[in-house]
């Protein structure tokens, strides 16, 4: 083979060699590039259902805390979350100067309705007693909460004591309203309502404020129920 021939051999095999190693280099970029698309979708896939999963679990916990802090048989607070908004209601007003209002409210003659009617009427009634009171509250920062029993407490923020009145008579007016019908039965409702009104610069704890609404209440209930009565003390100008 002459000088020539043999150095267009060599060129050819090293075009040939060069093409190879190109679409090797091509095929492994694709396969990398693949790879990596895949991965890239894999982690779009894990990173959507682990924000689902997280959007999951915190609907859970809030549907347990509210859970945790609702009465199950009327909707609307119970003793623990009512002990912590007052807690709360009371340290914020503490720091303003602000003032709170509180409303101890019994259903009269509930043992009565229990007795004559049984108890599952019994809490048909009480149901409606707490949505009839949670209808007559100002906004979102106040609270209403299940005392215990056929008891139901109501925290004002910053209410004037004529404010304050105007919605423990509203309160007692809308539970009297119309009976509650249940079966073709129809019951008369009523409360007795004791109302006190005070601040952490006056009382030295909310606990003092809800014994003077207690005090307030056994005065309604003596006076012969269905009506609002404040302590001496808390009625002001």
């Amino acid at each position: 083979m002459s000088l020539t021939g043999a150095l267009g051999t060599a060129l050819l095999m090293s075009f040939a060699m060069m093409v190879r190693i190109n679409d090797e280099r091509r095929l492994r970029q694709q396969a990398q590039e693949q790879a990596l698309t895949t991965t890239r979708r894999a982690n779009a896939r894990l990173e959507a259902t682990i924000r689902e999963r997280t959007r999951e679990q915190e609907a859970l916990t809030e549907r347990l805390r509210a859970w945790s802090y609702t009465d199950s048989l009327t909707g609307v607070s119970n003793r623990r979350q009512l002990e912590w908004r007052l807690t709360e209601i009371w340290q914020t007003q503490a720091q303003t100067g602000g003032g709170v209002s509180v409303m101890l409210i019994d259903l009269d003659h509930f043992k009565t309705i229990n007795d004559d009617y049984g108890h599952a009427i019994g809490d048909v009634c009480l149901r409606a007693a707490a949505e009839r009171i949670a209808g007559c509250i100002r906004h979102q920062h106040d609270e209403v909460a299940r005392y215990g029993g056929e008891e139901f407490c109501v925290v004002l923020v910053d209410a004037e004591w004529p404010s304050t009145l105007d919605v423990a008579e509203r309160i007692r007016h809308e539970v009297r309203r119309k009976p509650v019908v249940v079966d073709q039965v129809a019951i008369e409702l009523s409360v007795s309502i004791g109302v006190a009104a005070g601040s952490p610069q006056q009382d030295a704890s909310y606990q003092a404020l809800l014994h003077r609404a207690d005090q307030a209440l056994y005065a309604a209930k003596s006076a012969g129920r269905n009506r609002v009565r404040p302590m001496a003390e808390d009625v002001v100008p």
